[in-house]
């Protein structure tokens, strides 16, 4: 295993610290699997790019039709949403 050094402001330190002691778990622990983590994500995020770049390279784009599909749905789902918020309900979160 190899060490490295960051720097964190104080308030990630602490917010770092306060979740290794109530893990009961090492500092570096916690800091190593955070960073592994994101490495892990932004390496699955830059596959789905370059993979997204090939197909636009062969020419794979989406048509007309199934783009307005998107806007359609995306355009009711926030509807929806302002419906609710508007009538008190909470927002729903995010399943991500």
């Amino acid at each position: 295993m190899n060490a490295i050094t960051i720097r964190l402001d104080a308030d990630l330190t602490e917010r770092l610290d306060r979740i290794a002691t109530m893990l009961d778990r090492p500092l570096a622990d916690i800091a190593a699997e955070a960073v592994a983590e994101y490495v892990a994500a932004a390496e699955a995020e830059i596959a789905k790019i370059k993979e997204g770049l090939e197909q636009a390279r062969r020419g794979e784009f989406a048509s007309d039709e199934e783009v307005a599909a998107v806007i359609a749905r995306f355009s009711e789902l926030a509807q929806a949403d302002h419906g609710r918020r508007s009538a008190g309900a909470p927002r729903p979160r995010s399943s991500d």
